[in-house]
């Protein structure tokens, strides 16, 4: 994806960008915390030390999206919206765009973050001795703990 500045004005060329770039810019905004959480116990379980890769092969993926949100980020100062630069370098649809695919991208990744976050909350609390097998083992703990998540991101953000 490359960007082709236009000086004069500061923004962007128009028709210059596909969906593709849209949805990789966006989707990229989503965190890659949450991908790397969502997946890596299993990730762990299944190739135990070798699954350091994991996070070096998608370690220049990730680099190059920090690179260009400082790019953008000093160019037009935003809290980390990339549906803002959007808006302000392509246009307003394209801003608006992506910021309903980021909006998607959360609700789709909500589940598959919260689940691992109530069974390892819940692993933790089994084998810490602070509830017993009964209650680590049921569903509505898993959904109690991962819903419990939910609020502290919450109230914390």
């Amino acid at each position: 994806m490359i960007f082709k500045i236009n000086r004069s004005s500061g923004d962007l060329k128009s028709n210059v960008h596909k969906f593709i770039d849209l949805s990789v810019l966006s989707t990229s905004s989503v965190a890659p915390a949450f991908s790397i959480a969502a997946s890596y116990g299993v990730i762990a379980m299944y190739l135990g030390f070798y699954s350091i890769m994991a996070i070096i092969i998608t370690f220049p993926i990730w680099l190059g999206a920090a690179i260009l949100f400082r790019k953008f980020n000093r160019l037009y100062p935003s809290a980390g919206a990339s549906y803002h630069w959007g808006n302000k370098i392509v246009s307003k649809r394209y801003g608006s765009l992506q910021a309903w695919i980021i909006t998607l991208a959360y609700f789709f990744s909500i589940p598959p973050i919260v689940i691992p976050a109530g069974e390892y909350t819940a692993v933790l609390l089994y084998n810490t001795g602070i509830i017993s097998y009964s209650i680590y083992s049921s569903t509505i703990t898993i959904f109690l703990l991962g819903s419990a998540w939910i609020l502290i991101t919450l109230v914390a953000s």
